[in-house]
């Protein structure tokens, strides 16, 4: 997962171009990551991918997230 740096936020919204015509869903999988499915292709969003095209909903922000995995212990894989 991913936390604004600016207000602690989990909460997202993708930035699109604003003619893109198909679907897109955002999930987060058991491992506590981010996948974004976009038509009939799916990934894994990175910390870069999340710089470059996402903005926080509580604050506005861009660029300013980090990783975040609130349940994992240290040293666990």
């Amino acid at each position: 997962m991913f936390k604004c740096k600016d207000c602690d936020s989990l909460l997202f919204d993708l930035v699109l171009q604003p003619e893109y015509q198909g679907s897109v869903a955002i999930r987060i999988n058991e491992h506590q990551e981010v996948e974004v499915a976009i038509n009939e292709q799916s990934f894994v969003a990175d910390l870069m991918f999340m710089n470059q095209f996402a903005l926080c909903k509580d604050c506005g922000s861009i660029k300013r997230w980090e990783y975040y995995f609130p349940n994992r212990l240290v040293g666990s894989t």
